[in-house]
């Protein structure tokens, strides 16, 4: 004999999607500056930080929503996500709001500047 109520978890209930609760994964791309010229880069690289580009508060407006999703993965990239100043900042916000933060990030060495390097 079946507990009540045992089938009514089998009705159908309609479409079930798994993305119903937010995005799994988020990826930002905090600065357009970068050490490199690489052609096959879609950031379309510049040598200095955009003048467009978020403010801190603006930053942290922009964890806050994140977060609201719930806790997809936070990617950080560029250009040079390092370049921008405040990034440890930003990362202990997205931290502090439970958020898993990455990075995508260039493999520049130290003293290497545009001039010197094409990949």
């Amino acid at each position: 004999m079946f507990l009540p109520g045992f089938f009514d978890v089998l009705k159908y209930r309609g479409p079930v999607s798994i993305y119903d609760d937010g995005p799994r994964i988020v990826i930002w791309e905090v600065t357009r500056a970068c050490a490199l010229a690489c052609k096959h880069c879609r950031a379309e690289a510049i040598p200095n930080r955009d003048a467009r580009e978020l403010t801190t508060c603006e930053a942290f407006d922009l964890v806050d929503e994140v977060a609201a999703y719930g806790r997809p993965i936070f990617i950080l990239t560029g250009g040079g996500p390092f370049l921008q100043l405040d990034v440890f900042e930003i990362v202990a916000s997205a931290a502090q709001r439970e958020l898993r933060v990455g990075f995508k990030r260039t493999l520049t060495a130290a003293g290497h500047g545009r001039e010197g390097v094409s990949a």
